[in-house]
């Protein structure tokens, strides 16, 4: 209609990105727009579709939730915007995973099918029109909705652009035209319809609470592991302090059975006055006495003394302890 001549050029995607940027394309359809290929790309205003990304994985691998992913190997098509966007959900998550990097996603699927990777991340375009070709299975989890547009290099072909704008909003707006036909043709798209805004919200509604569970589960965590290390630290210092007790225990022990054995064997009599009654006498003390070591103790010591010299030797005593 508009009198293109137009010549289709097949590569792999981080070629057809270069290709493009560098001029040697003149055009690639269904590229999602971010701001940074601004600098490099002008886009349609128009979209030409919405797509999503979504898991394939291996039957059997159990994989269902975003969660499911920690630690597998998962293949994706590089420069691949879903990719990128699955990335820092992973990180988000606090999730680990090995990536492979491949050129196009028939060997994303091929990778998942061969069992060489747990799960491959494609277009959900891809995956509905080449499910059947792979031993894969579609998983619940959707990675970033966006729509697609066409590009071309920085400052050329403003006008193509602007023709294909006109012409989508045209073939949008009427349900019989080609551009549905070509949906349903392509992707089934009556069979197989695209989920509803509604179900877009929802979805990101349940991401973020999810998110803000882990982000909380994550802090709690962190702060019982600080709280944990301080008790430990703690229990190592009381146990530290416990086992500096035992050893000077154990040392005041041994002096005194030093002590014990030599006051025992010496031959000077020795003995421990307290409120004026003995507490303590060695053997030699009770031999100069003529009396039992258990006779002695709780003895008051002025027993042992004549009546006539009781109070010399009490004032003598107080006078000792008096200093």
């Amino acid at each position: 209609e508009a009198g293109w001549a137009i010549e289709y050029q097949s590569c792999a995607w981080d070629d057809c990105l270069r290709e493009l940027e560098a001029g040697r394309l003149d055009l690639l359809g269904a590229i999602a727009f971010a701001p940074e290929r601004t600098a490099v790309f002008d886009f349609t205003r128009e979209s030409v579709i919405t797509e999503w990304g979504q898991i394939h994985a291996a039957p059997g691998s159990g994989i269902e939730s975003i969660l499911d992913l920690d630690g597998r190997r998962i293949a994706v098509l590089r420069e691949d915007r879903h990719y990128h966007n699955l990335r820092q959900l992973i990180d988000q998550f606090g999730l680990s995973c090995r990536f492979m990097e491949t050129a196009d996603y028939q060997e994303v699927l091929a990778l998942v099918d061969q069992r060489k990777y747990d799960a491959g991340l494609v277009s959900q375009f891809f995956g509905l029109h080449h499910e059947g070709r792979y031993q894969v299975k579609i998983t619940p989890i959707v990675i970033s909705p966006q729509k697609l547009y066409f590009a071309a290099p920085k400052g050329r072909h403003r006008d193509v652009l602007e023709r294909i704008d006109q012409d989508l909003q045209r073939l949008k707006n009427d349900k019989a035209s080609g551009y549905y036909q070509a949906l349903d043709r392509w992707f089934g798209i009556q069979a197989r319809s695209f989920p509803h805004r509604s179900i877009f919200w929802a979805l990101g509604a349940a991401l973020t609470l999810l998110v803000a569970f882990l982000a909380l589960s994550m802090l709690l965590k962190s702060r019982i592991r600080a709280k944990t290390r301080e008790l430990h630290a703690n229990n190592t210092a009381i146990e530290e302090e416990i086992e500096q007790r035992k050893e000077v225990a154990k040392r005041l022990r041994e002096s005194e059975e030093q002590y014990r054995s030599l006051i025992e064997n010496i031959q000077d009599g020795v003995f421990v006055i307290q409120d004026g009654r003995f507490m303590y006498v060695n053997e030699a003390f009770a031999r100069m006495t003529g009396y039992l070591e258990t006779e002695l103790i709780g003895t008051a010591y002025a027993e042992l003394v004549a009546p006539e010299d009781r109070a010399m030797v009490n004032e003598h005593h107080r006078s000792r302890l008096a200093g």
